[in-house]
């Protein structure tokens, strides 16, 4: 009797794999599909979402709604970008050594403080050219993809939106896209930096805080010079020989204006970048490019999305459970 049983167990637990294997390669396809016109949607949208918000009056009209709070920004991540570097090298090395807790300590340290320029600028990213409304916790995916998806009965019946799933790896391609204005504010920066230097004491190797100390101890000197006993003359070659320490509050509040100088002009280089960009044809090309890895990335998260969905009916099923029959014959 239990011979009898057996072929016919095992031929309902094929047909059940065959069945599965089908629902998930229609499933599939149809989600690649939903994905790849949500895609092409996006990449149509280029050419007048660059026209209508890559400007330089486009862009100075977002900047200067965050104007002085990304002041104080820029040199925040200015101090905190060689304490990042040398975290991410030795998170880095650690993690390709094995060490498992390098790895979540890289995703948790962040490289700065994001500027209230960047959060606008990738909202309206998201909102006019993704169709993504970053700031609603209860979508998960892009709206518009979610409507292709809800109009195949396919798809809907699986409740794809509602699964919570992680979208690092999206949000990061998002990141990575607003990296390219903070990497041109950085080189701005730097770039302001060497010229200060440059023109006030002929030098290319001094940082901001070595400008300001040299800034405080030459006014400390020309004072100390314009109350010496013997006159201003005599005094300046007295302290260019004892030269006289500047205080901790002066290089301080040299330093901070200096700092602050350099974060605006490297704003203003970032707003102008805006418009070169658009000029050499760049601005459309980065969105492309864009658009092509968050499509990359929805076909990896939604068709992962489909294989947990159809899980549970096969991890359950009667058929993939051990039988009686075979425990005896095991035994």
């Amino acid at each position: 009797m239990a011979t009898q049983e057996e072929p016919a167990s095992n031929e309902g637990r094929i047909h059940g794999d065959v069945a599965s294997a089908v629902d998930a390669a229609n499933a599939a396809m149809h989600v690649d599909r939903c994905i790849d016109a949500y895609a092409q949607r996006c990449r149509r949208r280029i050419p007048a979402f660059v026209d209508a918000h890559i400007s330089l009056e486009q862009a100075w009209s977002t900047q200067k709604q965050t104007f002085w709070p990304d002041l104080l920004v820029g040199p925040v991540n200015s101090v905190w970008a060689i304490p990042y570097w040398t975290i991410r090298k030795a998170c880095t090395s650690l993690d390709a050594l094995g060490v498992p807790v390098a790895g979540s300590v890289l995703r948790s340290v962040k490289p700065g403080l994001t500027s209230g320029y960047q959060i606008a600028t990738e909202a309206t990213l998201a909102r006019e050219l993704l169709e993504w409304n970053l700031d609603d916790p209860s979508t998960g995916l892009p709206s518009g993809l979610v409507k292709e998806l809800e109009q195949n009965p396919e798809i809907r019946r699986l409740r794809l939106n509602d699964r919570p799933a992680s979208l690092h790896p999206i949000r990061k391609v998002i990141d990575e896209f607003s990296s390219g204005r903070v990497l041109v504010a950085d080189l701005a920066g730097a770039a302001l930096t060497l010229a200060v230097s440059w023109l006030a004491f002929r030098s290319t190797s001094m940082g901001l805080y070595d400008i300001a100390n040299r800034f405080a101890r030459q006014d400390a000197k020309s004072r100390a010079a314009s109350h010496f006993v013997f006159g201003r003359r005599a005094g300046n070659v007295f302290f260019s020989v004892f030269r006289p320490q500047a205080s901790t509050f002066e290089i301080g509040l040299i330093l901070v204006l200096l700092a602050v100088a350099v974060a605006g002009g490297a704003m203003l280089c970032v707003v102008g970048s805006e418009h070169v960009l658009k000029v050499l044809g760049l601005h459309q090309r980065r969105l492309a490019t864009l658009v092509d890895k968050i499509e990359r990335e929805l076909v990896v998260l939604l068709n992962r999305h489909v294989k947990t969905a159809l899980r549970p009916a096969d991890a359950h099923s009667p058929a993939s459970a051990p039988s009686g029959n075979d425990e005896h014959l095991r035994g």
